[in-house]
């Protein structure tokens, strides 16, 4: 990015140039904030659906144990579903920790 700003003084034209460039900046750091923000709050959206659904298959698994008496075949495929939902989790929440991915980190040229 070019900024340029024709004046008398070589001090004015150095103070409007730097004052337009740091605008642009902040608003593009204040831009990518924003989506970062947007996206947090739709994955913890997201993580809280995904534990009420393992909620409800375990509910449902346990009911089935119970009417069928067969608990050695439903403690693994409870096992298999935890560790599944688990393993989601985990990303999910590993996706709410880390910087949002940038195109480009390069700083523009004042």
């Amino acid at each position: 990015m070019n900024v340029s700003f024709t004046s008398y003084s070589p001090e004015i034209a150095a103070k409007v140039t730097e004052a337009i460039a740091k605008s642009f900046i902040d608003l593009n750091i204040e831009s990518k904030f924003e989506a970062t923000q947007q996206a947090r709050e739709w994955l913890e959206k997201q993580l809280e659906a995904m534990k009420a659904k393992v909620e409800q298959a375990e509910e449902r698994l346990n009911e089935y144990a119970e009417k069928t008496r067969s608990s050695s075949w439903t403690k693994r495929v409870r096992e298999t579903i935890r560790k599944h939902c688990n393993k989601k989790l985990g990303e999910l929440s590993t996706a709410l920790t880390q910087p949002p991915r940038t195109e480009s980190r390069k700083r523009p040229r004042l």
